[in-house]
């Protein structure tokens, strides 16, 4: 299909163009050599339209190999920046599933057990025990342990 006008902008850009540019200069200057006399017949050498086919050739060549380089350049960083996009999607993706199947999955506990250690030694404790109304006179550690409750 041929793209003409405002078609061929929207599917060209600046490195398809200056690649089809190339090779359409090439063809031109190849067709230059082969339709002009390019060395002189006495001397052996080029001539100037022998110099400008030779130079075009070579230098619509290279910068056809340039753009060549630049397009693939860009795809192997596009494909990259995919390829990048597409793993985290995917680590998304399976941390989705995993937290779906944590809310799906029935918590089943069959016992719980919470177990406490403190001293019974303490003013702490006596206070509890004992509103501050009722609390006998303690004197020692040694006599927190015989005192009784009224």
């Amino acid at each position: 299909m041929i793209l003409g006008g405002e078609a061929w902008k929207k599917h060209m850009d600046f490195v398809s163009a200056w690649k089809a540019v190339s090779i359409a200069f090439t063809g031109a200057f190849g067709l230059l050599a082969l339709l002009t006399e390019n060395k002189h017949k006495e001397t052996g050498r080029l001539t100037r339209w022998g110099k400008l086919s030779f130079g075009g050739i070579i230098l619509s060549t290279g910068f056809g190999a340039l753009a060549q380089l630049k397009e693939t350049s860009d795809e192997a960083a596009g494909r990259e920046a995919i390829s990048n996009q597409t793993l985290t999607l995917v680590k998304q993706t399976g941390d989705a599933v995993t937290d779906i199947q944590r809310l799906l999955s029935p918590l089943e506990v069959s016992r719980v057990s919470i177990a406490f250690r403190f001293s019974c030694q303490g003013r702490a404790l006596i206070l509890y025990w004992w509103p501050a109304a009722e609390l006998p006179s303690v004197r020692s550690a040694s006599e927190v342990g015989s005192i009784s409750r009224p």
